[in-house]
C-alpha cells in the first residue's frame, strides 16, 4: 500500500494544469462577486443621490417661484386695493403647474431635472405654494404658506376717467326742489326754503286745506340740473365658499340660508369681497356680517329678508350690490340702529324697461343706510323706510305714515313724489313734482353734501383715494409633504 501511494505522489503528470485551472476558477468567482457588489453599490448610491437631489430641486423651485412672485407683486406698483386684488388673481393664475426646467437646472447623471410649482389660495386668504422636484422616477414635494398684503396709507387725486360722474350740483339749504308743481293740501306743511324751475306766472305752487309753507319760495330756479349720478358697473368677485355651522349648510352653492334654527345668529366673516346667489332670512332670525377693519363689498342676485335681520360687525363699511330684487317682510331690518354711513345698497335696473322694479317697505321694516336704485319706484308705508339717503331713477316715490328720525336726502329727479297719511321727512327732497296731503310735513335739516354717498358733486373737490403697494410675508417654515 505504501509503495502504491508513493508512486501516485511521484507521478505529477498534468497536476500543475489542474492546479492552475482550480486557482483561476477561484479568482474568477471572487472577481465577479466584487464586481457585482461594486455595481450594486454604485446603483444604490446613484438612487440615493437622485432622491436627495430631488429635494434640492424642489427647494430651488420654491426659491425661484417666490422670487418671480415677488417681482410680479412689485410690478403692480402703487394702486387702489380693488385693482391690486384683481392683479394678484391674475398672477396666481399664471402659476398653474409652472415648470422650471433646463434653463434653471443642470443635468444630473445625464438626466434633466425639473421643478413643477403651483400656488393655491386658502380659505383664510393665505396662499400655499407647492414645488415638486423631479429627476427620473424620484420626486420630492415641498410646501410653504405665505400672505400677500396690500398696504395703503398713500392718498392721491382720483383718476378723472376711473369713475366718471356728470357735473351735478345738488341743491343745498332747501327743503324741497322740483322741476314741476308743488301741491300741499289737508294740513300739509313745509318748514324751510323751497324752489321750482317753473315760472311764477304758471302758478306752480298750490296750497289748500290749511296747508302752509314756512320759508322762502324761489321760482325759475335754473342753477341745478336734474341728472342722476353714474350708476356703477357691478364688480365681479369670487363666490363665497360653502360653510357649515351647527350641522347645517348655512352657505351652500352661493346661497346664504338663514332659514333654520341651526343657522340663527350665524356670523358671515368677510375676509375679502365676495359674490352670492341669494341671501334668505326667515322666522325672525339674524345674520351677522363681519366686515373686519376694512371696507367690504358683496354682490348678490336676490336679497330676500322675509322676516329677519342683518346686523354688521367690525369697523369697516359694507356695500351691497343687488342684481335682482330686495324684498323685506314683517319687521325685518338691515343694520338696525347702526350708523347710516356703514352701509350702501345698489339696486340694478329691471330687465323689462316697461316694468321697473319696486322697493316696498312697510310697518317696522327699516334699513339704516343709503340706497341707490337705478330705476326702482319707492313705496314706504306705515313707518317703514330708509333711515338714510335715497337716490333713484324711478318715476314714483310714495311715503305714507311715519317717517325717518334721521335727516335724509331724497334725490329722485324723474319721480312724482307723494306724501300722505302723516308721512314726515327731515332733510331735503328733490323730485319732478311734490304732492303732500293729510297732515304730512317736510322739515329742512342740514346735510353735509360733501359726505353724501353715490355722488361727487362740484361743490367740493373730489375726495382723494387711498393707494398702496403689496408685500409678501411667509407663514412658518418649508414642510415636506
Amino acid at each position: 500500500m505504501k509503495k502504491y501511494l508513493n508512486r501516485f505522489i511521484k507521478n505529477d503528470t498534468g497536476g500543475a494544469l489542474v492546479f492552475v485551472i482550480l486557482l483561476f476558477t477561484l479568482f474568477s468567482i471572487f472577481g465577479i462577486s466584487l464586481m457585482t457588489a461594486s455595481i450594486s453599490n454604485v446603483t444604490t448610491s446613484t438612487k440615493a443621490s437622485q432622491y436627495q437631489s430631488a429635494y434640492y430641486i424642489a427647494e430651488s423651485g420654491l426659491v425661484m417661484a417666490m422670487d418671480d412672485l415677488q417681482t410680479a407683486v412689485k410690478s403692480i406698483g402703487t394702486v387702489k386695493e380693488d385693482k391690486f386684488n384683481e392683479e394678484i388673481e391674475k398672477i396666481i393664475d399664471s402659476f398653474g403647474d409652472k415648470e422650471y426646467r433646463a434653463e434653471s437646472f443642470k443635468p444630473i447623471s445625464g438626466t434633466q431635472p425639473k421643478a413643477v410649482v403651483t400656488i393655491t389660495k386658502n380659505e383664510d386668504s393665505t396662499y400655499t405654494i407647492k414645488s415638486v422636484g423631479e429627476i427620473e422616477k424620484n420626486k420630492r414635494t415641498l410646501i410653504k404658506q405665505f400672505r400677500i398684503q396690500w398696504n395703503g396709507g398713500e392718498y392721491i387725486e382720483p383718476d378723472d376717467n376711473s369713475n366718471p360722474q356728470p357735473n351735478i350740483l345738488l341743491p343745498e339749504n332747501l327743503a324741497v326742489f322740483t322741476n314741476g308743481k308743488i301741491e300741499l293740501s289737508g294740513g300739509a306743511s313745509i318748514v324751510g326754503n323751497i324752489a321750482t324751475t317753473m315760472n311764477k306766472n304758471k302758478n306752480p305752487i298750490i296750497l289748500s286745506g290749511g296747508a302752509y309753507i314756512n320759508g322762502a319760495v324761489s321760482y325759475s330756479e335754473q342753477r341745478y340740473n336734474f341728472q342722476l349720478p353714474s350708476f356703477p358697473v357691478y364688480p365681479v368677485y369670487s363666490t363665497y365658499p360653502n360653510k357649515s355651522w351647527n350641522n347645517y349648510d348655512v352657505v351652500y352653492n352661493g346661497d346664504v340660508r338663514i332659514d333654520s334654527w341651526q343657522a340663527n345668529n350665524y356670523t358671515l366673516n368677510l375676509t375679502d369681497h365676495a359674490s352670492f346667489d341669494d341671501i334668505k332670512i326667515t322666522s325672525n332670525m339674524t345674520l351677522y356680517i363681519d366686515v373686519g377693519s376694512t371696507n367690504k363689498s358683496i354682490v348678490v342676485n336676490n336679497l330676500n329678508i322675509e322676516n329677519g335681520h342683518i346686523k354688521l360687525k367690525g369697523t369697516g363699511k359694507l356695500t351691497i350690490y343687488v342684481r335682482g330684487n330686495i324684498t323685506m317682510g314683517a319687521g325685518s331690518t338691515i343694520n338696525e340702529t347702526g350708523k347710516i354711513d356703514k352701509i350702501m345698497v345698489y339696486i340694478d335696473q329691471s330687465k323689462n324697461p316697461a316694468k321697473p322694479k319696486e322697493i316696498k317697505l312697510a310697518g317696522a321694516q327699516k334699513i339704516y343706510g343709503s340706497l341707490f336704485a337705478k330705476d326702482a319706484n319707492i313705496d314706504i308705508d306705515g313707518g317703514g323706510g330708509f333711515q338714510g339717503n335715497i337716490f333713484t331713477g324711478g318715476s314714483t316715490v310714495s311715503i305714507s305714515g311715519g317717517g325717518s328720525g334721521n335727516p335724509s336726502y331724497i334725490y329722485a329727479p324723474n319721480a312724482d313724489i307723494k306724501l300722505s297719511g302723516g308721512g314726515t321727512v327731515k332733510g331735503t327732497i328733490v323730485g319732478k313734482t311734490l304732492d303732500a296731503s293729510g297732515g304730512t310735513s317736510v322739515t329742512y335739516q342740514y346735510i353735509d353734501l360733501t359726505k353724501l354717498p353715490f355722488i361727487q358733486n362740484n361743490q367740493e373737490p373730489p375726495n382723494k383715494v387711498e393707494v398702496g403697494r403689496g408685500t409678501i410675508s411667509v407663514d412658518g417654515a418649508v414642510v415636506e409633504k
